[in-house]
Formats: structure tokens, C-alpha cells, sequence
């Protein structure tokens, strides 16, 4: 969301009735909530993918999670998430698409852009990857030396260190 988008924000009615909620339930006790509801921990929590997130233990009610749909809805959430995931441009500081979610997909799925589908070199370049990562850790591929690479060194500059991360932890040996 651009910065003028977030600085709207708090002006819209879904926000504003959002924050009257806050106020009604911030003096009220966790405890109060599984007292008068023992299916709250079923009723707040969800689990997929392997994870289970359980939120029962936060100031929400059915109240809560109406508000927040709605607040999802008027900012158009799904548009925005659906954009996304389409390949649109919807970085507008830069002007640019968010392509980051197609390298989360699926080996059978297509992405296409400007008539290209770009799924199919990010697979290419997946495979060339493992194959560096994988010569590496066999010894295969050496260092400058002829020597096996044993250490590996993150100089970073600022920023995201998650990149170079992965990267050190895909080349470490098993």
C-alpha cells in the first residue's frame, strides 16, 4: 500500500469503527472470554499447511473478526491480493509488478507476462541452483584453490540479509 494509501487509512469507516471496538474491549480479561465460551480455542484458531495459529488468546470476538473482514473489504484486500498474484504492477512507488509469490508456485503452474510464462525460467533457474548447491556440497565444485569449499562468509551491507541467508544455508553440507 502506497504511503498516501496508509495515511488514508485511519480516515476509513471500517478503521474508525474498528478502533470504537478497541476502545469497548481493551479493559477486558482474556480469561472472561474462555469462561463464558468453551469453544473459544476452536473458534479462534486454524490450522493448514502445517501451521496452526491460534489467536484465542487476543481481545477478539466475533465482533472483532466482522470488523476486520470489513476493514479488509474496504481497502479491497482480494483486488489487491489477486492483483498480485496475476503479475500486475502493483508497486506504485516504483511502478513496478511483485513477482516474489511466483516463486512460491507450483511446478505446474503458468504465469504469464508480456506473453511470456516467466514460471518457466524461474523453474530453470531453481534447477541450476540445486545443481550448484548440490556440486558444492559433493565437492565437486572446488574453490579457486582446486580446493572443497568448507566455509562460507555473509558480508552484508544493510537490508535484507534473507537472501544470502538462504543462500549459506543451501550450500552448507548435510
Amino acid at each position: 500500500m502506497s504511503n498516501n494509501k496508509t495515511q488514508q487509512l485511519p480516515k476509513t469507516p471500517a478503521w474508525q469503527a474498528l478502533t470504537a471496538h478497541f476502545e469497548a474491549v481493551q479493559t477486558h480479561h482474556i480469561a472472561d472470554y474462555f469462561a463464558s465460551d468453551e469453544t473459544r480455542a476452536q473458534q479462534f484458531s486454524v490450522e493448514g499447511a502445517g501451521l496452526f495459529l491460534d489467536y484465542s488468546k487476543n481481545r477478539a470476538n466475533a465482533q472483532t473478526m466482522s470488523l476486520l473482514t470489513n476493514l479488509a473489504r474496504e481497502t479491497r484486500v482480494e483486488e489487491w491480493r489477486d492483483a498480485m498474484f496475476a503479475g500486475a504492477a502493483i508497486n506504485e512507488t516504483e511502478g513496478r509488478r511483485v513477482l516474489h509469490t511466483a516463486l512460491r508456485n507450483s511446478k505446474s503452474a503458468t504465469l504469464e507476462i508480456d506473453g511470456a510464462d516467466i514460471l518457466e525460467g524461474i523453474r530453470g533457474e531453481r534447477e541450476r541452483m540445486l545443481a550448484f548447491a548440490t556440486a558444492v556440497r559433493e565437492g565437486v565444485w572446488l574453490g579457486h584453490t582446486g580446493k572443497r569449499i568448507t566455509d562460507l562468509v555473509n558480508i552484508g551491507i544493510g537490508g535484507s540479509d534473507l537472501g544470502p541467508r538462504m543462500v549459506c544455508e543451501a550450500l552448507k553440507a548435510h
